[in-house]
This record gives C-alpha cells, structure tokens and sequence, in this order.
C-alpha cells in the first residue's frame, strides 16, 4: 500500500475503531442482538480521506440480511470513492459461515468474500492490500489484509452462497440471485448470464452444502 495512504489509516486508526463501536451500539439491528458495527476509511482525489460507518441489519429472521460493512461501502460508494484503504469492524465473534475457522474476531463473511473477491483484481476499490481490522467484544484485536482473509477463508462460490441462503431463510433460489446482486455496492455481480446457475449445479451444491455442515432440510429449487 502507499505510504501516504498507510500512514492516514494509522492516524485515524482509533477513530475508525471508536466509530464502528459507536456504529454496532446506536445503528445496528438484529434480531437474535448479534450487533455488529463497521467504520470505512476511503479515498478519492476530490476529497482525500473520508470516513463511513453503519450497523448490520436484519430485523427480524426471514429480512435481508445487511451486513454492516456492506452498509458502510455503499455509503462509501455514493460519496465517490475511488479506494477502500480500511475496513474496521465491531463486533461479536462467532466461527466462519462457511469454513466454521474459529478466530479470535469476526472475519468477513462468506458473502462479503465474494463480492470482495471480484473487486480485488479488477480495479477496486477494495484491493488485496485493503486492511481489515476486526475488533470483538472481548477485547480482541486483529490487523490483516483481505489477501490474508482470502488465503485463510477462501471464497464461496456462487451456487454454494445461493443454497445457503435458500436453507436459512427459505426463500426462492430467484430472489436469493436478486438479493446477492442488490448487496454489492459497485453491482459487479452480475446475474443476466445464469447458464453455469442450472438446477443441476444448484442440486449438486446444495448436497455438498449439507454434507458440510449437516443440516437437513428440503430443498427448494426454482427454473432459472
């Protein structure tokens, strides 16, 4: 990362924590109280550094899920920001949604890994030396880049991600693709081209899903 740029985030460190704190207490809301708070650090010619924040979202079990620095990006976004620098969040910790890797923070989930993912080496704004700076309830703190997320979670794939939200929330394999685009700020997911999305894929995927986590429930596959 640029100096000039690693430098600003070092200086606006404690405040970025400070505000995702102040994020997961006043903005969050969820229904089971697992409250978590995110603070963006971005960047853009215009303005120079800005900070962003907001809590996630999913205010009853059946509502879209809103991650909290997701929430935070698309604000980020709206104001024009050409780079993510930072990437702090708040919160409580729980092992991963998808690879179950226990760590002393919460990590971005398997949600935010995708459309992070797709970002990376396609111009940003996020890019592998975004710094993720995770915060728990505890006390903990933990300092990494998302290339360092990506190489210890891996990235779902997409039927792996649509199958799992069928089985959370029981909704239809359509508006699990529609939902997955609408949470990506910089709309790089793009779905108008399903043909690797077939009913046997998602058939294939949803097994797999619930070989590794054991859960059984009916499936609900919908024509693409």
């Amino acid at each position: 990362m640029d100096a000039l740029h690693l430098a600003a985030f070092r200086k606006r460190r404690h405040w970025l924590i400070m505000r995702a704190i102040k994020s997961c207490e006043t903005d969050a809301r969820q229904y089971r109280g697992f409250h978590v708070g995110c603070a963006v650090l971005g960047w853009d010619k215009t303005h120079g550094y800005r900070m962003f924040s907001a809590g996630n979202r999913k205010p009853e079990n059946h509502a879209k899920r809103e991650c909290a620095e997701r929430r935070a990006l698309e604000k980020a976004k709206i104001a024009g920001i050409a780079r993510v620098i930072a990437i702090v969040v708040y919160g409580p910790n729980q092992d991963d949604d998808f690879t179950r890797i226990h760590r002393s923070v919460l990590h971005p989930c398997g949600f935010c890994r995708r459309i992070a993912s797709l970002h990376l080496d396609d111009g940003g704004p996020i890019y592998k030396d975004t710094i993720y700076v995770g915060v728990s309830t505890e006390g903990a703190l933990e300092q990494l880049t998302y290339q360092d997320i990506m190489e210890i979670h891996g990235v779902p794939t997409l039927p792996q991600l649509i199958t799992k939200r069928v089985a959370q929330d029981g909704c239809t394999v359509v508006h699990a693709l529609s939902e997955l685009q609408s949470l990506d700020p910089w709309r790089m997911l793009d779905f108008r081209n399903t043909s690797g999305l077939d009913e046997k894929t998602l058939e294939e995927a949803w097994t797999e899903w619930l070989a590794d986590f054991e859960v059984k429930q009916p499936t609900r596959l919908d024509p693409l």
